[in-house]
């Protein structure tokens, strides 16, 4: 069965059977689990297809503010990369997680992907509020959003009062998007938004970088942290056919996960 029969075979299943997992897929079309992801985020980037754990879902009605987040994100660069690094990131948060999510093109592909898990998520992003309240069917968990002022054309929350916000918080998570990685550590574009990420870092037990190929090697504004900080960096598939200089950028990081 080349490419094209099984997506139609997939879309004629979820015809009948709404939802369709990987593990099932990979049955049904005896298929590796990696051809059945790909085939997956590509029938979601041609919007046939919802995002649920674990697989995927025929499309139910969309709204206004839906159809309008989904334009915008057709204009998101790497999209496909940060959506593998997106699954992946969400496969490590379990029932019970209270996650802090920092603002971010790739942390936003994160919230199909944490349907049906009893969480806590706090974030200064007013998109992925937006985005969670839009989607909000199948959800099942608290979302706090902090306080603070908007920095400009982002959607973010900064500034002292994102500190004061989350003070008396304690977090399994924190995961954000970086803006750039050198030999030289963690970069992102703005002091005030590196400010609020080192608070976020300091009240979780656990840091995640989720931070595309064309990330890596490069540098930002402002440094975050050293290369040594964050518990876990995800990356693409993309990062194994960077040069060899550039991919030794991550060669000290204990953890480093390429996302299928």
């Amino acid at each position: 069965m080349n490419k094209h029969e099984r997506l139609s075979e997939i879309l004629d299943y979820l015809k009948k059977h709404k939802e369709l997992t990987v593990e099932e897929a990979c049955t049904l079309f005896n298929s590796s689990a990696a051809t059945i992801r790909r085939d997956f985020s590509y029938l979601f980037l041609k919007k046939k297809v919802e995002k649920i754990w674990g697989g995927i879902a025929q499309l139910s009605d969309v709204s206004t503010d839906e159809l309008l987040i989904d334009s915008q994100e057709k204009n998101i660069e790497n999209l496909e990369a940060k959506i593998s690094i997106a699954t992946y990131a969400a496969s490590l948060i379990k029932d019970g997680d209270v996650v802090i999510l920092d603002g971010g093109t790739t942390t936003l592909q994160l919230i199909p992907f944490l349907k049906n898990k009893k969480i806590r998520i706090i974030t200064n992003s007013l998109l992925i509020a937006q985005r969670i309240d839009q989607i909000s069917e199948g959800f099942d968990f608290e979302l706090f959003v902090t306080g603070g002022f908007v920095y400009p054309r982002s959607g973010m929350l900064v500034g002292a009062q994102v500190s004061n916000s989350i003070k008396d918080f304690y977090s399994n998570w924190f995961i954000m998007s970086a803006g750039g990685i050198s030999n030289d550590g963690f970069f992102n574009s703005n002091s005030l938004v590196v400010d609020t990420e080192k608070e976020m870092i300091k009240r979780s037990e656990k840091f995640v970088v989720l931070a595309d190929h064309t990330k890596i090697g490069k540098r930002d504004s402002v440094k975050l942290c050293d290369l040594q900080t964050p518990d876990m960096v995800i990356t693409d598939p993309g990062f194994l056919d960077l040069d060899p200089k550039i991919k030794d950028v991550l060669a000290n990081i204990e953890s480093l996960h390429v996302a299928e």
